[in-house]
């Protein structure tokens, strides 16, 4: 099982005209003790991934999933 994993993820800034797609069906996974690189041009959603990964934004479509359990079912208090 993967320590934390990301399926389907998108995440969109904005609307209408001004709506930004920062992140298009991101899948990712990592197992316990092992150490990933997220790297690639600015722009490219590096910050966006990492901050989801993160618990700090949700995603606009998607899941996050740590150790098992859904990120969308925490609290926002961490109980």
């Amino acid at each position: 099982m993967a320590a934390i994993s990301l399926t389907n993820v998108n995440q969109v800034f904005g609307s209408g005209t001004a709506q930004v797609q920062a992140l298009t069906d991101v899948n990712f996974a990592a197992a316990t003790g092992t150490l990933s690189l997220v790297m690639g041009p600015s722009g490219s959603g590096k910050s966006t991934f990492l901050s989801i990964a993160g618990g700090l934004l949700t995603p606009t479509i998607g899941e996050v999933t740590v150790d098992g359990k859904k990120y969308s079912g925490r609290s926002k208090k961490g109980a």
